[in-house]
């Protein structure tokens, strides 16, 4: 019974390892057109990240009017957008280009730290901003007794602390790291991590933070139905509605973003012989890549402040190019 079941688990790894090399070769076998196309996605998506979200830094330190307090949490999300953008997407770039990695096993376990962090940062930071916002909107009073500067940058940097011990618990553990030639990005093996750890980072880093962004939304948009009709005479105003308008619009854009590459990850975890076409792989990472561009987009659309701020950059700019 016993050498029954090794055989069959043995299979099963050969059956994975032999659709991770398929999945290889099609990669560096691709034709020249496809190895244009997927780099010049890569690239574009980087480079529009790092442009996108520039612009918020330049435009939070042009303008006076964005350095309110909350808005520490919009470039916290902007640094963690940045990052991921400048810093872990050109090795992607270039795998993309070349058809393998080609950076070593140091920068591979680099790379799967950042992306596998600064995913999980993004999402912490948006339940900040919800929970923010219920207190704003809901108990004003209360918050403003908790909510300053201080406490503000407190919870930020707890965030990066915590989500920081991801990758970390992973190298004490010893959960490897593998380049994935579907997703073209260097991922952890989930399958090498004990099953409590990723229930544990599963629940504190993923389930409660969504829990806490849909209560908090949900209840400021109930207490808002009920207001709008006094809405001059009640605790909320027509900013704070738009203002959570355009907060749930970056954490629905997240969402869609980042679902295709979680389905895909949980596929593969339940299901290690399901083939899945390298396209649907790659396209769960360009939806990620996606997430790091969208919410600058969002900011030039529905806040008037960042609209103006960028449209006076642009205008400088296009002022200084003729002259030089």
């Amino acid at each position: 019974m016993s050498t029954s079941s090794s055989v069959d688990c043995g299979r099963l790894e050969m059956t994975r390892h032999e659709y991770e090399e398929k999945l290889s070769s099609e990669l560096q076998t691709r034709r020249t057109f496809l190895v244009v196309i997927e780099t010049l996605i890569c690239l574009v998506i980087t480079g529009v990240s790092v442009l996108g979200n520039g612009l918020v830094f330049v435009a939070v330190y042009r303008n006076p009017r964005l350095r309110k307090p909350f808005n520490l949490y919009i470039i916290s999300l902007a640094v963690s957008d940045l990052i991921l953008s400048a810093v872990a997407m050109p090795f992607t770039c270039v795998s993309a280009m070349v058809g393998n990695w080609m950076f070593g096993a140091t920068l591979c376990w680099f790379q799967a730290s950042l992306a596998t962090m600064l995913g999980t940062t993004s999402l912490m930071n948006m339940a900040l901003i919800a929970a923010n916002r219920f207190l704003k909107v809901v108990y004003p009073n209360m918050h403003r007794k908790l909510v300053s500067v201080k406490t503000i940058l407190i919870s930020i940097a707890f965030a990066w602390c915590f989500t920081g011990a991801i990758p970390v618990s992973f190298y004490i553990t010893n959960v490897h790291n593998v380049f994935h030639p579907g997703h073209i990005v260097c991922l952890f093996d989930f399958s090498s991590a004990s099953y409590t750890l990723i229930a544990l980072i599963g629940v504190f880093e993923a389930f409660i933070p969504y829990q806490v962004i849909f209560i908090c939304y949900f209840k400021v948009w109930r207490f808002v139905k009920r207001h709008t009709s006094h809405m001059s005479s009640s605790n909320v105003n027509a900013e704070d509605v738009h203002l959570n308008r355009l907060l749930s619009c970056i954490v629905v854009s997240f969402t869609i973003c980042y679902t295709p590459f979680l389905v895909i990850i949980l596929i593969e975890s339940f299901h290690e012989h399901f083939p899945i076409p390298r396209q649907v792989y790659f396209f769960g990472s360009v939806m990620v890549g996606l997430g790091s561009c969208v919410n600058p987009v969002i900011y030039g659309i529905l806040n008037k402040d960042f609209r103006q701020e960028f449209n006076s950059i642009c205008r400088i700019r296009r002022r200084v190019e003729p002259q030089e």
